[in-house]
């Protein structure tokens, strides 16, 4: 038997235990079960982009939750030629969320979204492109 299989951890290792290990248990129709200690290397949130964003439209970015638990998120732009329609957001726990940004302006600019929340010290970084 072979499973693929792609562990996502739900919380963010430190300096002294950069692992977050869980247990995958693996039952058969017969009544045995095989179980095996996983371990992944969570970094903290990297940058993302750049993203297009046609003046006058939107461009939605992908954000998911990766905690275990219901989480407010904030959301704010460095410029103001770049909009998100909340500020803040309670996302479910794994679950993601389409970001709609929006642009204008009469010129090509840049700017990044910054998706912050308690749980981290590191915001969540993309950078975005307005274009006309």
């Amino acid at each position: 038997m072979q499973v693929r299989l792609r562990y996502q951890p739900s919380k963010l290792g430190t300096k002294e235990q950069p692992s977050v290990s869980a247990m995958l248990v693996i039952a058969g129709a017969g009544g045995g079960e095989y179980k095996a200690m996983i371990t992944g290397f969570a970094q903290p949130p990297q940058p993302q982009g750049p993203f297009d964003v046609p003046n006058g439209k939107t461009t939605a970015i992908e954000f998911r939750n990766p905690f275990e638990n219901p989480t407010e998120f904030t959301l704010q732009v460095d410029n103001p030629a770049f909009m998100v329609p909340m500020r803040s957001q309670v996302l479910d726990e794994q679950k993601t969320l389409q970001i709609q940004v929006s642009f204008k302006s009469d010129r090509e600019q840049g700017g990044r979204l910054i998706i912050s929340c308690k749980q981290v010290s590191q915001p969540w970084i993309f950078y975005l492109k307005g274009v006309l």
